[in-house]
């Protein structure tokens, strides 16, 4: 995929979810069950004595930074990284006071990490809800081998996988890409399709479908080559959310 595809791929999500920010957060208000899971998994040492040192890549509304202070009971460093000013700012106005909070408005696709992090290491480097939003497959492994590096030695990097393609209730609001000019989006006029991967998607979101952002299936065989892109070895893995308790696939990864 070339650079000009990735940027209007990234920059259509943008538009949606500053246009949809209010809406879209009025739905995630609630943790994820899997979060139970992996605040569990953290090391002991981790959780009670220093601050816990948390990097949220695609942070939203900062509900994971919520959900941590209360589940573990520690002091938190949360690093809060994400595309959309609006959602920060909700961010910012309830983590403020709550957690010792920076927070850094990004494309996570094209961040200078080096200039937007330094050289900081985390107890926990959270990626839920976003490998999905990244556009093309190179992009996917260099931002998860960016964020692998981040981890210090006895932390951990949890990603959070959603295979909507799997679920027939997604599959249903698939649209086609010749559809995608018809949102009224300054960037899908820049949108090559016949740049785009397979498993790339554009899909409606809300009651009325009006809204659609870019989502790409990420698939077993990627998976593995995240995983390995990280040069982190994938300590466990399970199934949680949603009406079934598997709408996300999280796999656990640490140092070997």
């Amino acid at each position: 995929m070339n650079r000009a595809t990735i940027r209007a791929l990234a920059a259509l999500n943008r538009e949606f979810y500053e246009d949809a920010a209010a809406e879209f957060s009025a739905t995630r208000r609630q943790p994820w069950g899997g979060w139970y899971q992996i605040a569990a998994a953290l090391r002991p040492d981790a959780r009670r004595d220093a601050p816990l040192r948390v990097l949220d890549v695609g942070c939203g509304n900062g509900r994971f930074g919520r959900f941590l202070a209360r589940a573990t009971g520690a002091p938190l460093r949360y690093v809060g990284v994400d595309a959309s000013g609006a959602l920060l700012e909700e961010a910012r106005a309830s983590l403020e006071g709550v957690v010792e909070l920076e927070l850094h408005p990004r494309d996570v696709s094209e961040a200078a990490w080096s200039t937007v992090l330094g050289a900081a290491r985390f107890d926990l480097v959270a990626v839920f809800g976003l490998l999905h939003h990244i556009p093309g497959r190179a992009t996917r492994r260099a931002l998860v081998a960016e964020l692998g590096a981040r981890v210090s030695e006895a932390g951990c990097c949890a990603l959070a996988i959603w295979p909507f393609a799997a679920f027939e209730r997604f599959r249903a609001r698939i649209l086609p890409w010749t559809e995608v000019h018809r949102l009224g989006s300054a960037a899908a006029a820049r949108i090559d399709p016949d740049d785009l991967e397979p498993g790339d998607h554009l899909l409606r979101w809300g009651e009325d479908g009006a809204r659609a952002r870019y989502c790409h299936f990420v698939d077993a065989a990627e998976v593995r080559e995240i995983i390995a892109a990280s040069r982190l070895a994938c300590a466990a893995r399970f199934d949680a959310d949603g009406r079934g308790g598997d709408r996300n696939r999280y796999y656990l990864l640490r140092r070997p």
